[in-house]
């Protein structure tokens, strides 16, 4: 979810900027129409990253653009990250809010608060389609996409509402009628629910995205003005700003948890995402035999030889951030000894006797010398200890990648 102020994210809901203190009690039309805290904009009102494409090593990476959301000049800045610089501005509607990029990196949809619209822009060309609406005085004020790319889901706080947009035509269709003052809305992993924040009436209503209905609304704290759900998809996390608490939403029941007691006034949430162990395989070489850990050892100074391959656990090897890992061990070039040096287990420390990069031709050649893993004189012998040798495209060291 991206709602106002805030900074891309594929997973959490940040919330808007801090406000005055007249605002620090439950909000009021008065103080939604008013929005005094917008009188001196800052450089932008929310920032989303353009998700670089996966690739092989081979293919050169995909350039990935910041867009930069500017609410007193409605405009969006690009910037090119690979070098940190802006391009020209892409003009929107009045007092763009929020931004959201499709999984896929082609469009970024920014919601325009003041005119009631979401413009579209092609990330390849950095121009922007045509407005679309979402409804007289809606202000609209926060977007999120759904994992498949295929809907983006707008809440329009003035008039209680969220316009579901089918991105593959660009068209708004009929608005869900939420709560009071929508500001928040986060999609679950699986895209199936749509939670809405609703900071006028402190609900979370949430949408069935296959038929866009509204389900019962969900009871939360005072001002909730951000959401985030957790990467599993079980809970979604509420920020009421002026209960100063956090309400835990089951998901499976859409049922609230106990409050629990944060700092004063929150106003953002974000969950951490646990990266996924890298995917440990055998490293076949020259005769089809494979580099193995002496007797599954997992020892430091433990030869790293050849041996019929049997796929068990004295064979796997996971291949990332340049070091060749088994469990928590790295493939080490022994002393940085150079030319016929021995290949043996480290601990992984990151140093350039153990960082290797995988060539197009098959071979790992290291960081520090530019010597290759080398099965030595083409050996097919069960218990011959690889080294590090000159690198000339042999068989002998060229390695299946994990």
């Amino acid at each position: 979810m991206l709602g106002r102020g805030e900074t891309g994210a594929t997973i959490g809901a940040a919330a808007p900027q801090r406000r005055v203190a007249h605002d620090q009690g439950p909000r009021n039309e008065g103080d939604q129409r008013s929005r005094p805290y917008r009188a001196t904009p800052a450089t932008g009102s929310g920032t989303m990253i353009q998700p670089p494409q996966p690739r092989r090593p081979d293919v050169p990476a995909i350039p990935v653009t910041a867009y930069v959301v500017n609410a007193g000049s409605g405009t969006v800045t690009p910037i090119t990250t690979a070098t940190n610089t802006a391009g020209h501005p892409i003009t929107t509607g009045s007092d763009p809010w929020a931004i959201a990029i499709t999984p896929d990196g082609t469009t970024a949809y920014v919601d325009n608060a003041g005119s009631g619209t979401v413009t579209p822009i092609a990330a390849a060309t950095d121009t922007a389609g045509t407005p679309i609406p979402t409804g007289y005085d809606s202000d609209p004020d926060a977007i999120a996409i759904t994992p498949d790319g295929a809907t983006a889901y707008v809440a329009n706080e003035h008039s209680g509402t969220v316009t579901p947009i089918t991105t593959a035509t660009n068209t708004a269709g009929p608005p869900i009628t939420v709560g009071s003052a929508p500001w928040a809305i986060a999609i679950s992993p699986d895209g199936t629910t749509a939670y809405v924040a609703n900071s006028g009436s402190g609900t979370v209503t949430p949408i069935t995205t296959a038929t866009n209905t509204a389900g019962p609304p969900i009871t939360v704290g005072s001002g909730p003005w951000a959401i985030a759900i957790t990467p599993d998809g079980t809970t979604a996390y509420v920020a009421n700003h002026n209960s100063g608490t956090v309400t835990p939403i089951t998901t499976a029941t859409n049922t609230a948890g106990t409050p629990i007691t944060t700092g004063t006034y929150p106003d953002a949430i974000a969950i951490t995402i646990t990266p996924p162990a890298a995917a440990s395989h055998e490293i076949k070489g020259y005769g089809g035999k494979c580099a193995d850990d002496t007797g599954n050892s997992s020892a430091v100074l433990a030869k790293v030889q050849i041996w019929s391959c049997v796929n068990d656990a004295s064979q796997q090897w996971s291949f990332t951030g340049g070091e060749l890992k088994h469990g928590s061990l790295c493939m080490n070039d022994q002393g940085n000894a150079g030319n016929g040096g021995h290949v043996i287990l480290w601990s992984c420390n990151g140093a350039s006797n153990e960082v290797w990069e995988h060539t197009s031709s098959g071979e790992y050649m290291l960081k520090s010398n530019g010597l290759c893993l080398d099965d030595p004189a083409d050996s097919t012998r069960n218990g011959t200890q690889l080294d590090v040798y000159r690198c000339h495209n042999g068989s002998n060291q060229h390695w299946s990648l994990p």
